[in-house]
């Protein structure tokens, strides 16, 4: 589940818009309530990934030329992206999250050329389309991090680590017992009336590694199929609005280790729970974003216990699954 694209079949991918420089669109959408658009040269690509990153409809319609600001640019020919350069001034080179883009001073725009193979096109629109939608609502407050997330009431148990930790495993764990899906491997956070909060997402989950029996329990509790092969999401599409503006309150927050020595789940105070957030931020912030981040990661834990998990997230009955499952329902009464 927490996998990067690389084995996405690609069969039947691309729409015949997609092969090309001849039409430009406005793939238009909204992630937690904000309204975003994207100029392509790729619209059926790029509307896949949006439903794929965030369980969200968009609307594809012609256009020559995109709007002044605030829009990601995913041209597969290098001459309309010398082009766009020229209407929107010069930008500055970032690497993040493993891809190389131009971006305004501010993140006001950015630009990816995503050339190549197919494969390499599916990598870029996927990653450039998550950055392009976290830099906006970074602007609005709201900050990414890498984990995922599931809650019971207005509670959230947070589940945060790097790739291959167990965060997926955890969530369907916690599913299956009752809570509700909130996030699989982007959880978004804010501060709202004052107190720091994790949002309700329709971020699309691979299963691509489950067995049949394991994806059929999925698909009992509401997981449909989304844009790419493998991957559902948490809600039908008739029930996706009532997702938008839910928040949950962290009540307990586990940073997780893959171990192969041994597993165990020991405190962490409220500093160095906050640092280890910090360290799992997928927003892209800047110096000038740094310190509101730190503050909602502090008030994240602050409401919190928090707890570091050393263990084998391959083990069918990992022994520090029971701990984690009496800590999160203790938490969260």
């Amino acid at each position: 589940m927490e996998r990067e694209h690389e084995d996405l079949r690609l069969t039947g991918m691309f729409e015949p818009t997609d092969r090309g420089m001849e039409e430009t669109s406005l793939v238009k959408f909204g992630v937690l309530g904000r309204a975003m658009a994207v100029f392509t040269d790729a619209p059926g690509l790029v509307r896949r990934a949006v439903e794929a990153q965030f369980g969200a409809p968009a609307m594809v319609e012609r256009a020559a030329a995109p709007p002044s600001d605030g829009l990601l640019i995913l041209l597969r020919g290098g001459d309309g992206a010398a082009g766009m350069r020229e209407r929107f001034g010069s930008g500055h080179e970032v690497n993040f999250d493993g891809l190389k883009l131009e971006a305004g001073p501010g993140w006001e725009w950015m630009l990816a050329e995503a050339v190549g193979d197919d494969g390499e096109a599916v990598r870029v629109v996927m990653r450039s389309v998550a950055v392009f939608a976290r830099a906006a609502l970074m602007r609005e407050g709201v900050y990414f991090f890498h984990a995922g997330a599931a809650g019971t009431g207005d509670s959230a148990a947070v589940f945060a680590g790097v790739n291959d930790t167990g965060k997926s495993s955890l969530v369907r764990f916690f599913l299956e017992r009752g809570w509700e899906f909130i996030a699989d491997d982007n959880l978004p956070a804010s501060v709202s009336s004052g107190r720091a909060v994790v949002h309700f997402t329709c971020e699309a989950v691979n299963f691509g590694r489950l067995s049949a029996p394991a994806l059929t329990r999925m698909e009992s509790l509401g997981f449909v199929p989304a844009a790419f092969p493998s991957f559902y999401r948490a809600a039908a599409a008739e029930s996706r609005g009532e997702r938008v503006g839910r928040t949950a309150a962290p009540r307990a927050i586990f940073f997780l280790e893959a171990s192969g020595g041994g597993e165990r789940v020991e405190s962490v105070d409220h500093p160095a729970a906050a640092a280890l957030l910090m360290g799992l931020t997928r927003s892209p912030v800047t110096r000038g974003h740094y310190a509101a981040c730190m503050d909602l990661a502090c008030g994240l834990v602050s409401g919190s216990r928090c707890f570091r998990v050393r263990w084998d997230p391959s083990g069918a009955a990992a022994p520090a699954l029971g701990e984690i499952e009496r800590l999160a329902e203790e938490c969260a009464r």
